[in-house]
C-alpha cells in the first residue's frame, strides 16, 4: 500500500481514507460541480457519502496494482545479487532497494512495449 496526498478529485474506488482513526474504503468517487462526493464503506458494511472541495488535499492509502509483480521481480534480482541469504531472512526495510530496482525494470519494459 502506498500513502499519497492528492486533491479530493483524484480519489479512486479502492482507496482507503482514515477518518477519526478508522479506515474507510472508497466505493465511489465523483465530482459534482463544485463538490466532490466520495462514498465510503466502513467496517460495519454501511455506506456513507462525504462531500469535499475537489481541490482539498486528502491523504489516502492506495493499493499498488503492481505490488505482487514488483515483489517477485525484486526477489529474483535479490537472488542474483545475494546467494548466501534467503529473501525472507533479509530485513524488510532493506528489501526496498530491490523493490525500487524491480519498479525501474518494469518501467523500462513498459516503455519499450509502448
Amino acid at each position: 500500500m502506498t500513502t499519497l496526498t492528492i486533491p479530493a478529485r483524484e480519489i479512486l474506488p479502492g482507496d482507503v481514507l482514515t477518518i477519526a482513526g478508522l479506515p474507510f474504503t472508497v466505493a465511489h468517487s465523483v465530482t459534482l460541480g463544485r463538490e466532490h462526493m466520495v462514498t465510503v464503506k466502513g467496517s460495519s458494511g454501511r455506506n456513507a457519502d462525504i462531500y469535499l472541495a475537489p481541490e482539498l488535499p486528502v491523504t489516502v492509502d492506495r493499493v499498488d496494482p503492481d505490488a505482487e509483480l514488483v515483489e517477485k521481480v525484486a526477489e529474483v534480482i535479490f537472488a542474483a545479487d545475494c546467494t548466501n541469504i534467503e529473501w525472507g531472512d533479509y530485513p524488510d526495510e532493506e528489501r526496498d532497494t530491490y523493490r525500487d530496482m524491480a519498479r525501474a525494470a518494469l518501467a523500462v519494459i513498459r516503455e519499450a512495449q509502448s
